[in-house]
């Protein structure tokens, strides 16, 4: 393998449960091509990185085979790798190729994430161009993995929620200001009108 250049053994992979064609997959930097061994065949693929959104991998242990999956706007291409030695070395040069493609490194390994989860890890990679560069150095090169980088980053995420918490609407003043006093002219009396809405926000906030 040169560097910027990783050429494996793959099966191609229209679907989980196709059997697959065998081939060889070589990934650069700016894309990544598959030819099957069986020349008659017409499921050559040649697609540059800045098509895929984002990649996924089966985790090593997880009792399924070591499937490298390049998702686009259409579906996915799957790979299945020989060994997982072999999906961690294309894994690491396809977050490279992203990264570099400007998808802010979305790497997403088999975690039980929901949709919001993912999101914020998204946007955190985002908007902080120093997360980006560590997550890049640390997952990218293969020390650690996508759950272990961000167990580190526990309190970052939990930071992010709780501030959310806190942005929530104050009470409105004009509801009070707007409330027009009125006054039956025979005692020195004035009455304010309270609305459901300010004896809401009245009880809401003290």
């Amino acid at each position: 393998m040169s560097s910027g250049q990783v050429i494996k053994r793959a099966k191609y992979k229209t679907s989980v449960k196709d059997p697959g064609t065998p081939g060889v997959i070589k990934l650069t930097e700016e894309k990544f091509v598959f030819r099957p061994n069986d020349p008659t065949l017409h499921n050559k693929l040649e697609v540059d990185f800045r098509l895929i959104k984002s990649h996924k991998h089966t985790k090593e242990g997880s009792n399924k085979p070591p499937w490298l999956n390049l998702t686009y706007l259409q579906g996915s291409y799957i790979f299945e790798l020989e060994s997982f030695s072999d999906l961690h070395v294309c894994r690491d040069l396809v977050g490279v190729a992203l990264s570099k493609h400007g998808e802010a490194a979305k790497v997403i390994s088999e975690e039980q994430l929901s949709p919001a989860e993912m999101t914020l890890r998204i946007k955190l990679l985002q908007e902080d161009s120093k997360l980006q560069k560590l997550h890049k150095e640390l997952v990218a090169s293969g020390k650690l993995t996508e759950s272990e980088f961000w167990a580190t980053k526990k309190k970052l995420l939990d930071r992010d929620e709780s501030r959310k918490l806190k942005q929530r609407i104050g009470y409105k003043n004009s509801l009070i200001f707007d409330t027009k006093p009125t006054s039956d002219g025979r005692i020195n009396q004035v009455k304010f009108q309270l609305t459901p809405e300010i004896k809401y926000q009245a009880c809401f906030f003290t």
